[in-house]
């Protein structure tokens, strides 16, 4: 975070791919919770029950090494972690990458 600017990064590919539908529906929970929205937890609910009715994890239920059928446990273990990952990007050389680092929630801070 930089003078309060936070960026949100999708792991999937580019606009209109399928892939992009929970990265969504996660980073718009995550801005209502930043932003202290009533009804975040609802709306992310919503979020995930598009996707099931879309049949989005059917996808994952069927063998395919991008989407792992153990992952799905994990898209709805909503607020298992009680920190955040930060990036910072950096230079090294020619290459440009990002330093990612744990970031403790208020309980542990």
């Amino acid at each position: 975070m930089t003078n309060g600017l936070i960026t949100l990064h999708p792991t999937g590919g580019g606009p209109g791919n399928r892939e992009l539908e929970e990265d969504g529906i996660c980073a718009d929970y995550l801005e209502a919770l930043l932003h202290e929205r009533t009804g975040a937890r609802e709306m992310l609910e919503q979020g995930i029950t598009s996707l099931r009715e879309d049949g989005r994890f059917e996808q994952w239920g069927q063998g395919d090494s991008d989407f792992p059928a153990e992952d799905i446990a994990l898209v709805f273990d909503v607020d298992r972690f009680d920190f955040a990952m930060v990036g910072a990007r950096k230079q090294w050389g020619e290459i440009t990458y990002v330093e990612a680092g744990k970031v403790e929630g208020p309980a542990n801070a």
